[in-house]
């Protein structure tokens, strides 16, 4: 297959996608999230990060920019779909990424969970 015939089908994929989760405003509303996470990190699974952090950074500090999407599909163990959006957790002051904060949506568009990976 050229690449200009798998291009056309990613495109399709995501403007499907897109649209079936309203993906920019689930975007939007996930960073939000996020930004809420990172002030109120006591008693969240980022209690433990603030010692990891660089001296003058805080955890509501941390640029938060999106990564990218993981579709997960599970048939054939009888899970439904699942989708993550990652974003990226950046030191402000030196731009270099620190986590991944990963937030799992059920092909209802409901949250279902949250992951932090350190990068």
């Amino acid at each position: 297959m050229e690449n200009k015939e798998l291009n056309k089908k990613g495109t399709k994929i995501e403007k499907n996608f897109n649209e079936e989760f309203n993906f920019a405003e689930l975007k939007q509303e996930t960073e939000s999230y996020i930004k809420e996470v990172l002030k109120n990190y006591e008693g969240n699974l980022l209690e433990d990060c603030e010692e990891k952090l660089p001296k003058d950074v805080k955890l509501k500090d941390l640029k938060i920019e999106y990564y990218h999407t993981n579709i997960i599909l599970n048939k054939e163990y009888g899970a439904e779909l699942s989708f993550r959006l990652a974003f990226n957790l950046i030191n402000p002051i030196n731009e270099d990424i620190l986590f991944i904060y990963e937030v799992e949506y059920n092909s209802n568009r409901e949250f279902s969970d949250e992951f932090l990976i350190d990068y």
